[in-house]
C-alpha cells in the first residue's frame, strides 16, 4: 500500500470519518473517542486495515472498537509453533497430510461446525492459568458424572443446528441469501425456546461454574432474533422467483395468467409511487431493491419523524446485534467442545490430571493417545511411566534399538501434556503436569532446496532457535541431533548442545541419541539426568548355532516397547534393513562389517583402559601381564628388566 496511506494526518482523518458515523449513542461517542485518542502508529496501521478490508466490503468486523483488545506482552498460551504442530501431528499426521491420525481426529467428537473450529484454536493453544484450566476440567467431570439427562438434550439440541457462526458472519456482511437468514434467525430462536424450557433442570443438575454460566446465559443472548422470526414470511424466504423457469409459456397457460397478474400489480405499484413522492415530499424517489427484497422505500435515519405511523421499518438492522449474538455462539461452541472431551474421557478410559505451577511431568503408565485408538482394542498399545521434576531428575537420553519406540515416547509425553493444558482428561492411569508454558521440538530429517538449506543446517537451525526462545518453564524434545554430519562432529554438537540444556537452560528435556557417549553427561550430572532406552531382547539364529556357520548374519529384536533404566550399547540397525527386505548378501556383509567395526572399538576401549591401570601401577608382575597380553594381539613391545 502507497506510504501516504501511513501518513498520520491522512490516517487520522480516514479513522476519524469512519467512525464518526458509528456515533449514534453516547456508548457509541466513548467508543469513538477511545479510538482518536489511540497512538500513532496504531492510527496509521488501523486506517490502512480499513482501506484494504472495503475492497472485500468487510470493514464493517471493525466497526466496534469496544471489542479491540491491547496486545499484552504476557502470554495467554501455551507456545505451539508450526515445527512443533507438525512433528506431534497435532492436526494433521504426517504421513498423508489428513486429519485422520491427528490430535484434533483424537479429541473431535463435537456435533456442530463452530465447535469443531473452538477445538481446533483448543487444541493449538493450551492454557497456561489454572483456574482456567481446572474450569474446563471441572465442566468435563460435570459432563461424566452426572445421572441427569440434561446433558444429553442440549448436546442433540446441538446437533440439529446449521453453521449459524458463519451465517452470522453473511447476515453481518451483507452477504446472506433470503433463505439463509431465515434459517439462522429460525434456528436460534428454537434453540432460544429450547435451552430456555431446560434452565429448572440446568439450575437443578449442573454443578460446573463454567457450564452454569454458559448454559445459563445463551437464552438472553439470543433474545434479539425472535423478534426476526415474527416479522419475516417463512414461504416468501424460502420461495425464489420461478416465473422465469420457462421461456416458452404457450403449453403453461396458468403460468402465463400470473405473470399477467405479476405486470398489473406492478404497474399499480409504480402508480402508488406518485402518491408516496407527495406523502414524503420527495418528488424524485425511487424504490430501492435491498437483498433481493424489490419496491421498498429507503429514508435518512434524520428524516424519520416525516413517516407516517402506520409503515414498518424492514431495514436490516440485525447486525446490531451481531456481537451478542456471536457472543452466544461462542458459548455454544465452548459447550460442544466440553461435551466433546467427556466422550473422549470415557471412551479411552483417560484420568482427570492434576495441575500444578510446580515444574514437573509425572506420569504413570501414559498412552499415546492416537495410536492407543488406532491400534484398537486387539493390539493393547504398552503404556509407559514418565518422571521429571526441577527438584530432581529433569532430563531424560533415551537409547535403544531402531523402531523401538523412542520417538513415540516421546511425542507421547508432549501430547499429554498438551491435553492436560487444553482442560482436557488424558491417556495415563495418574497424571501430574506443572503448567508448561512452552513446548518446542527437533525431529525428524528435511532438507530445504529452495532456499538452498541442507537437512544437516534445518536440524541447525531448529536447534537454535529452540536454544534462543526455551525457558526454564519449557518442555523441549530433541530426537537424535547432529545425525546429518560425520560422527564426531555430531557427537560433539549432541553433546555440547544437550549439557547447554542441562546446566544453562534448565528445562525438562527429552533427549534422543545413537550416541553412547552423550549417555557419559549422566555422571556429570547425576541429579538431573537420567539414562534410559526402549526395553528389547535379542534373538540369536538357533539354526547358525546348530550349523556352527562362522557367517555373520543380522541379530532378531524383539521390541518390548518399555522404557527401562540403563543405556542400550547397540541400535541394532541391521535389524531394521532386515525388516525393510535388503537383500541376504548385503547384510551378511554389513553384519561381518558390524562386527569387525565393533571388535576394533572394544579393542582400542580395552587397550585405552589397560593403558590407564598400567599409568597408575608399580608392580612390575603387572607390567609383564599387560605385555603378554599385548603381545597375544600382535602387538610388539618391549620393557626394560
Amino acid at each position: 500500500m502507497d506510504n501516504t496511506y501511513f501518513e498520520y494526518s491522512h490516517a487520522f482523518q480516514a479513522v476519524t470519518e469512519f467512525y464518526a458515523k458509528e456515533v449514534a449513542d453516547s456508548r457509541g461517542s466513548q467508543s469513538f473517542s477511545g479510538v482518536i485518542n489511540l497512538e500513532k502508529p496504531v492510527i496509521c496501521s488501523l486506517a490502512a486495515i480499513i482501506r484494504y478490508l472495503k475492497e472485500f466490503n468487510l470493514e464493517k468486523m471493525l466497526s466496534k472498537p469496544e471489542h479491540f483488545k491491547q496486545l499484552s506482552s504476557g502470554m495467554e498460551f501455551m507456545r505451539i509453533n508450526g515445527t512443533t504442530l507438525r512433528n506431534l501431528e497435532i492436526l494433521q499426521n504426517q504421513t498423508d497430510m489428513k486429519t485422520r491420525g491427528s490430535l484434533l481426529w483424537v479429541l473431535d467428537h463435537t456435533k456442530t461446525s463452530f465447535g469443531r473450529r473452538q477445538l481446533k484454536k483448543w487444541v493449538t493453544r493450551p492454557l497456561l492459568k489454572l483456574r482456567d484450566i481446572n474450569g474446563r476440567l471441572d465442566a468435563i467431570a460435570d459432563v461424566l458424572h452426572s445421572e441427569s439427562s440434561v446433558f444429553e438434550q442440549i448436546e442433540n439440541h446441538l446437533r440439529k443446528l446449521p453453521d449459524v457462526e458463519r451465517g452470522l458472519g453473511s447476515i453481518y456482511h451483507k452477504k446472506c441469501s433470503t433463505q439463509e437468514f431465515f434459517l439462522i434467525v429460525k434456528s436460534l430462536s428454537h434453540l432460544k425456546s429450547e435451552l430456555q424450557a431446560l434452565m429448572p433442570a440446568v439450575n437443578s443438575h449442573v454443578q460446573s461454574d463454567l457450564l452454569r454460566t454458559l448454559i445459563l446465559e445463551i437464552p438472553e443472548l439470543l433474545s434479539p432474533v425472535e423478534h426476526y422470526l415474527k416479522i419475516l414470511n417463512e414461504q416468501a424466504a424460502k420461495v425464489g422467483d420461478k416465473t422465469e423457469l420457462f421461456k416458452d409459456l404457450s403449453g403453461f397457460p396458468l403460468i402465463k395468467k400470473r405473470k399477467d397478474e405479476i405486470q398489473e400489480v406492478t404497474q399499480s405499484i409504480q402508480m402508488h409511487l406518485q402518491e408516496l413522492r407527495k406523502i414524503l415530499k420527495l418528488p424524485s424517489l425511487q424504490y430501492v431493491t435491498v437483498s433481493g427484497q424489490e419496491f421498498m422505500i429507503e429514508m435518512k435515519n434524520s428524516a424519520v419523524s416525516c413517516i407516517p405511523a402506520d409503515w414498518v421499518k424492514v431495514g436490516r438492522n440485525f447486525g446490531e446485534h451481531y456481537h451478542t449474538l456471536c457472543k452466544a455462539v461462542n458459548y455454544l461452541a465452548t459447550v460442544d467442545c466440553i461435551f466433546s472431551l467427556a466422550k473422549v474421557a470415557k471412551q479411552g478410559n483417560y484420568c482427570r490430571p492434576t495441575l500444578q505451577e510446580e515444574k514437573k511431568i509425572i506420569i504413570k503408565n501414559g498412552r499415546h493417545p492416537m495410536i492407543d485408538v488406532l491400534l484398537g482394542e486387539q493390539d493393547q498399545f504398552v503404556p509407559n511411566s514418565t518422571s521429571l521434576s526441577q527438584d530432581s531428575e529433569r532430563v531424560m537420553i533415551i537409547t535403544g534399538p531402531n523402531m523401538g519406540g523412542k520417538s513415540s515416547y516421546i511425542k507421547q509425553v508432549a501430547l499429554v501434556a498438551i491435553m492436560a493444558q487444553i482442560g482436557s482428561y488424558v491417556p495415563a492411569e495418574e497424571a501430574t503436569i506443572g503448567i508448561v508454558d512452552a513446548i518446542f521440538t527437533r525431529m525428524g530429517a528435511a532438507d530445504n532446496i529452495y532456499q538452498g538449506r541442507s537437512t544437516f543446517m534445518e536440524e541447525l537451525t531448529d536447534t537454535a532457535e529452540i536454544i534462543r526462545k526455551a525457558t526454564p518453564q519449557s518442555l523441549v524434545i530433541l530426537d537424535e541431533l547432529g545425525r546429518g554430519t560425520s560422527t564426531h562432529d555430531g557427537i560433539a554438537i549432541a553433546y555440547a548442545t544437550l549439557e547447554h540444556f542441562i546446566r544453562d537452560v534448565k528445562s525438562l528435556t527429552l533427549f534422543v541419541t545413537h550416541y553412547p557417549p552423550v549417555c557419559e553427561l549422566e555422571k556429570c550430572y547425576p541429579e538431573q539426568v537420567g539414562n534410559y532406552h526402549m526395553g528389547f531382547l535379542v534373538n540369536e539364529d538357533e539354526s547358525q548355532q546348530e550349523s556352527g556357520d562362522s557367517e555373520q548374519v543380522p541379530d532378531s529384536v524383539t521390541f518390548l516397547y518399555q522404557i527401562t533404566r540403563g543405556i542400550a550399547a547397540r541400535s541394532y540397525g541391521l535389524n531394521v534393513a532386515k525388516l525393510a527386505d535388503v537383500p541376504g548378501e548385503i547384510l551378511k556383509k554389513a553384519a561381518q562389517k558390524s562386527k569387525e567395526l565393533e571388535g576394533l572399538v572394544n579393542l582400542r576401549r580395552k587397550r585405552l583402559k589397560c593403558f590407564a591401570d598400567v599409568w597408575m601401577t608399580h608392580d612390575v608382575k603387572v607390567l609383564h601381564t599387560w605385555t603378554e597380553e599385548l603381545g597375544t594381539e600382535g602387538v610388539q613391545t618391549s620393557l626394560p628388566h
